[in-house]
């Protein structure tokens, strides 16, 4: 719906040659045609291509594995920087919007420098180009904040949502827009209507329980329940870096990413993973993995525990982590 909202509105608004949309590799955003056109994991567009024309991808603000060849200390932001070359290499006039999550969750837990997403929106805002923010993931108090751009203090343009705002117990997504361009399709003239249609658009069912759930999130304070939790989260599993077979953790909000590797520092071997959710599991712990994403970098252990949990049962994920990952080490 976003990427069909985009190039509507720059059509309405007089510029019908901006149809192009920028993503990241490592990213993901959907599996239909044309979503997975804007998706940057290689191993879920297998035997699909070719997709829906129109996408480019840029690379992921990877910091522990930078593919701009910086480190901390060196960095230049090329990450972020690298839109403004894009945009005018394909040609301004061309380019619709930019997509990108806050942080890229299901590729790997890739949480970007600070300045990233701010930095983004300004070579957006210079060109005329939509920047669309995908909260499908980090939206509704998994960031800490209610949204996960919020974090990072900029404005998107449209955002989408879902996940989140049932908390699961319904299926429901939604995408919001910025005021003046839902205007747009307010206007008077031929086919200047938004069309779309979903099967199960305005379900009442799930729209109760999306209330419902809001009002939950705000009675009890789980929004910033969920920050509190995820600096608990981050300090408990600080000691995992000790460990030779752990390469980064990187947490946002209540969520945090644990990137396993091998004595050479490359990828950890997917059966080494599978080891450690296995072990996990019996503990009575489901972690979850990126599974099909890129090949050969299927090694990040990601964690997102419901807003409810206590400070016990962190310790006891954290407990068996240090438990599965020491016996990998050991090994």
């Amino acid at each position: 719906m976003a990427f069909k909202i985009a190039r509507q509105y720059h059509h309405q608004n007089g510029e019908p040659t901006r149809h192009k949309f920028i993503s990241r590799h490592r990213a993901y955003h959907g599996n239909s045609m044309g979503a997975l056109g804007a998706t940057g994991q290689a191993a879920r567009k297998i035997k699909y291509e070719p997709l829906g024309v129109g996408f480019s991808h840029v690379p992921p603000p990877y910091c522990y594995r930078c593919p701009f060849g910086r480190n901390k200390d060196g960095c230049g932001l090329e990450c972020a920087t690298i839109y403004e070359e894009v945009i005018r290499w394909e040609g301004p006039e061309t380019v619709a919007a930019v997509i990108m999550e806050p942080v890229i969750t299901g590729g790997g837990m890739i949480v970007p420098p600070p300045d990233y997403m701010r930095t983004v929106q300004e070579i957006c805002q210079r060109y005329g180009v939509l920047l669309i923010v995908d909260e499908v993931i980090c939206g509704f108090g998994r960031s800490g904040q209610k949204f996960g751009h919020q974090n990072y203090g900029i404005q998107p343009d449209i955002v989408t949502m879902a996940k989140g705002m049932t908390s699961a117990y319904s299926p429901l997504s939604a995408t919001a827009v910025r005021a003046d361009l839902y205007d747009t399709f307010r206007e008077p003239g031929p086919d200047a209507h938004f069309r779309h249609v979903n099967t199960f658009g305005g379900n009442p069912v799930s729209c109760r329980v999306a209330l419902t759930n809001l009002e939950v999130l705000e009675r009890e304070n789980l929004v910033s329940r969920a920050e509190e939790l995820g600096y608990l989260l981050r300090e408990k599993l600080e000691p995992l870096l000790e460990l030779s077979i752990v390469g980064d953790i990187r947490s946002f909000g209540f969520a945090c990413g644990v990137e396993l590797i091998e004595a050479d520092g490359s990828p950890a071997e997917a059966d080494k993973v599978m080891k450690v959710l296995a072990s996990c599991k019996r503990d009575g712990i489901l972690i979850g993995k990126n599974g099909d994403t890129v090949p050969g970098f299927a090694n990040i252990l990601t964690i997102s525990p419901p807003f409810v949990t206590t400070e016990e049962e962190l310790d006891l994920i954290a407990g068996s982590l240090l438990v599965a990952l020491r016996s990998l080490d050991a090994g």
